[in-house]
């Protein structure tokens, strides 16, 4: 007699995921820019490098389950339609409703989180440590290669800490074991995943035998981050289990957003999401339809250097300082063990902490020759002083981002008035420059919601308030914890197809044929930015490419970052003499493929529709840019009372 759990877990591992195709997908998924890349259908799951000592079990082979992978057939024989079908004998298990688990997993610099839903159930959190249900992002490695992850590494001499930060250049070095950020990235989302798949099980909502957590998933990252750094993140979540591709990956804002406005108390109107984790800043602005699933995200963006632990820093080199005053040395001569240095930076972070609720705090720094017992007393004044051009350059990515999503908020109804130009038209006209925070902002955002924990630090509070005001909302009127609310949003999440994001996740390349056989020429990659601003604007991105002399047809690609979508156009013939081929991208989603050669610029698609994410709306289209240089520049204030004392 099969049991119920045997039962589930074939119904787990043969069930379609929601929004994969059943029929083989007419695109293949996006990869990556650079290798390596890893494959994240459910058919082909990668092991875990051999390197590194797996601490989540890894799946047998299908050959070796010893659990069949074909439910018995509950049906009864065929029968005359007038004769009853015999009653099922009395052991058999009465027909149970399959759960539906899906998980959020968010990896943060400073705290790792896992949320769990299951069916339409509301999200809750995985306890991942005894105490709590975060788990410290801490990795230590001993000589013998012993590895400790979480809050035992935390508490361990030297531990590695905010690996995050390290994912976009995914360099080695001393201070890593010599591993790579994305190989201890991936030992602690592999740790996480396995204290989940152990609680589940206990729990019940997984079967004994389930061998790793292979579920539905949505993977927090920053938005400011680029599409080889969102696919090393996919990599990483992808071999330790979760079935995940590109759009799994959602920007932590937005995250956050589907936490706050699927509640059912949100009103309605354009939300400002604030995200300030230990390593990363990220904004969206975006609008959600009342008693809905479907968003509208105007813009996202953020700064990967204006996170908590830059306020650790400051008060970090603070006691440095103290101590190289002690031992009488200048600061570049006080050399610290790893462990030693390692211990006064999380003895900063405490005291950060501390500094939220205290007006002062105090700790024992480490000794060093001729400094015996020094304590070092960190005053609340003297930190918000020292963060205070860190505050500044918060609000001013902020105003960035909001900048971004003006150029498509109330745009006016004369016909000239297009998103991207060089001005907003209004009385008097008002240039992309002359918007902020403090005016416009207030007249188009109706509500702003910060989340994080180093919003939560008071001189940030403050910042905002005095900017938005009483359209400041605590995350607690929705029930939700501001460090909670990004795992609660991926695990509460289901349909990505509701997303209507305003700017392009998509790739767009052209596939050639001539003499030499075929060949692709890449035009644009999902998350670059579009609009150039310089002495004159435009919100068109160009990208012109040299192609082989000789090519005779060409065809035009255009691919999301979802797998199975997207299309091919129809091939056309290339005029001779043609040199290079011209992409332009409107703001609109209006695409243009030109031939270009000596004395000649033909369009190959006079005839073709708008892109995919063309919108309709004039107001509000799908097409938001990504500008590089409206950013506010604040200076690194030399604060005269800013040092130690």
């Amino acid at each position: 007699m099969t049991s119920f759990w045997s039962r589930l877990a074939s119904w787990l591992r043969r069930r379609p995921e929601p929004g994969s195709a059943a029929a083989p997908e007419p695109l293949e998924p996006l990869q990556p820019p650079a290798p390596p890349s890893v494959p994240v259908q459910a058919s082909s799951r990668p092991p875990a490098a051999a390197s590194v000592k797996p601490t989540v079990p890894v799946r047998k082979a299908q050959a070796n389950d010893p659990h069949p992978t074909e439910e018995p057939s509950t049906r009864p024989a065929a029968t005359a339609p007038a004769t009853k079908p015999p009653p099922a004998p009395e052991s058999a298990p009465a027909p149970t409703r399959a759960r539906t688990v899906r998980i959020g997993l968010d990896f943060g610099t400073t705290t790792t989180l896992v949320a769990v839903r299951v069916d339409d159930q509301e999200p809750r959190l995985v306890p991942l440590e005894r105490s709590t249900d975060w788990m410290p992002s801490y990795y230590w490695r001993g000589e013998d290669g012993t590895e400790q992850i979480g809050a035992v590494a935390e508490n361990l001499p030297g531990p590695v800490h905010s690996i995050k930060l390290g994912l976009p250049a995914d360099e080695a070095s001393p201070r890593t074991y010599g591993m790579a950020p994305s190989k201890i990235a991936l030992r602690i989302v592999e740790e996480a995943l396995g204290r989940t798949l152990k609680r589940l099980k206990s729990d019940r909502l997984l079967p004994d035998e389930a061998q790793r957590l292979e579920v539905a998933a949505n993977v927090g990252c920053s938005a400011a981050w680029d599409l080889t750094t969102r696919a090393r993140l996919r990599d990483i979540a992808a071999k330790a289990g979760l079935k995940v591709n590109l759009a799994s990956l959602i920007e932590e804002p937005v995250a956050a957003a589907f936490a706050v406005l699927l509640t059912g108390a949100y009103a309605g109107g354009r939300v400002l999401i604030v995200d300030i984790g230990g390593g990363t800043l990220d904004a969206c602005v975006l609008r959600a339809e009342p008693g809905t699933n479907r968003f509208t995200i105007f813009a996202s963006g953020g700064r990967i250097d204006l996170g908590g632990d830059r306020y650790t820093d400051l008060i970090a080199d603070r006691m440095r300082a103290e101590l190289a005053g002690a031992a009488g040395i200048p600061v570049a001569e006080l050399h610290l063990s790893v462990a030693d240095d390692t211990r006064l930076w999380q003895e900063a972070e405490r005291l950060k902490r501390d500094l939220s609720t205290r007006p002062s705090s105090r700790t024992q720094l480490p000794d060093v020759p001729g400094t015996p017992g020094i304590v070092a007393t960190i005053e609340r004044e003297w930190f918000e002083r020292a963060s205070r051009s860190l505050v500044m350059k918060s609000v001013a990515a902020v105003n960035d981002v909001y900048r971004e999503a003006r150029l498509v908020l109330d745009r006016g109804d004369h016909p000239e008035d297009l998103p991207g130009t060089v001005y907003l038209r209004q009385n008097p006209v008002l240039k992309l420059g002359q918007l902020h925070l403090e005016d416009d902002g207030v007249e188009h955002i109706d509500t702003v919601i910060l989340v994080g924990g180093a919003s939560q630090m008071p001189m940030i509070q403050r910042e905002f308030q005095r900017i938005f005001g009483s359209r400041m909302e605590d995350p607690s009127r929705y029930g939700l914890d501001p460090v909670e609310a990004i795992v609660m949003g991926l695990a509460r999440h289901a349909a990505l197809e509701s997303l209507d994001y305003g700017y392009p996740n998509w790739e767009v390349s052209a596939e050639l044929t001539g003499p030499s056989g075929q060949s692709v020429v890449e035009f644009y990659d999902p998350y670059a930015p579009v609009m150039e601003l310089g002495l004159t604007t435009r919100a068109v991105y160009r990208s012109e490419r040299p192609i082989s002399p000789g090519t005779q047809t060409c065809r035009l690609v255009l691919r999301r970052v979802a797998p199975g979508e997207g299309a091919r156009w129809p091939g056309v013939d290339v005029p001779r003499g043609t040199t290079g081929l011209c992409l332009e991208l409107s703001l609109l989603g209006d695409i243009r493929l030109s031939a270009v050669g000596d004395r000649l610029v033909k369009n190959l698609y006079p005839e073709r529709p708008a892109a995919p994410w063309k919108n309709v709306e004039a107001k509000h289209p799908a097409w938001i840019v990504k500008p590089r240089d409206i950013e506010t520049i604040y200076p690194d204030w030399d604060l005269p009372n800013a040092g130690p004392g």
